[in-house]
């Protein structure tokens, strides 16, 4: 189950109805992070961890409301299959890096793709 916080959304600053939670999103997906095994060097910036399902290579996470956290993660498949408009802007923002993120670590699309990992959660 994904986190919680008393926080506001990173990324729709008006929402109707107000959300009653926010979610901490990985910005890199967990499901990513448990296919592939942690790189030699951490990507900068990147936080160890864990969740339910064991170590996290890059525990960063965002508040954001749970239609951003589905539309992140539409723009995410999306990018990962080759179509980079889907969402918008903040939420491609938050998507790429997942992507780059990955990149940096040694993750390629190929891979993802190998792996039948679009992003999907």
């Amino acid at each position: 189950m994904t986190p919680t916080v008393p926080a506001a959304c990173s990324l729709h600053k008006t929402h109707a109805p107000r959300p009653v939670v926010v979610e901490l999103h990985h910005v890199l997906p967990r499901a990513w992070q448990h296919a592939f095994p942690a790189p030699a060097a951490l990507p900068a910036g990147a936080v160890a961890g864990h969740d339910a399902d064991g170590s996290l290579w890059d525990a960063r996470t965002v508040p954001i409301c749970p239609t951003a956290h589905r539309s992140v993660h539409a723009a995410l498949v999306a990018m990962v299959r080759g179509h980079p408009h889907v969402g918008s802007p903040r939420e491609r923002k938050v998507a790429g890096l997942a992507l780059s993120r990955a990149l940096e670590a040694g993750v390629t699309v190929e891979m993802l793709l190998a792996a039948h990992q679009y992003g999907e959660a």
